[in-house]
């Protein structure tokens, strides 16, 4: 199996949104946030602003390549006035290989849609892995979406 490059993940995100059942989800473009294809400040922009078009209580989905991800480090001591967010545990099947992330992402994505709930803590399994077979479903949910558009 080879690694999901982003537009596998867009095309499979469009393939999602194209069902009926997405009131509750807004995707976010990975190309627009992820590190090497822009400046920080701009993918800080374009995550602002897909954020911004979202309504209250839709549950925004944002997979990135998680080998692009940098770490933001503050400035010590600053005076905030802000709240401290409140960090939410998020659950996910183990992945037992290290190609295999972008094909757990979109099966991850779609057992979320499919739940139909926007709290994704409580429904999912960490202790198993997907299977061949369900992450195979995801490559043939994405090959005959792509297949209908040529």
């Amino acid at each position: 199996m080879r690694e999901v490059k982003t537009l596998t993940l867009v095309a499979y995100m469009a393939y999602l949104h194209s069902q009926d059942e997405l009131s509750n989800y807004i995707f976010v473009d990975p190309s627009l946030i992820s590190v090497g294809h822009n400046t920080q400040e701009v993918r800080a922009r374009n995550l602002c602003s897909r954020l911004m078009t979202s309504k209250p209580n839709q549950l925004v989905l944002a997979p990135f390549n998680p080998r692009a991800i940098t770490i933001f480090r503050s400035q010590k001591n600053i005076q905030t006035s802000r709240k401290q967010p409140i960090w939410k545990t998020v659950k996910c099947p183990l992945q037992v290989g290290v190609v295999e992330y972008g094909y757990y992402v979109m099966r991850y994505m779609r057992d979320i849609i499919t739940n139909g709930s926007i709290l994704v803590t409580d429904f999912i399994d960490t202790r198993t892995s997907y299977s061949q077979l369900e992450l195979d479903e995801v490559r043939m949910e994405l090959a005959d979406f792509l297949g209908g558009h040529m």
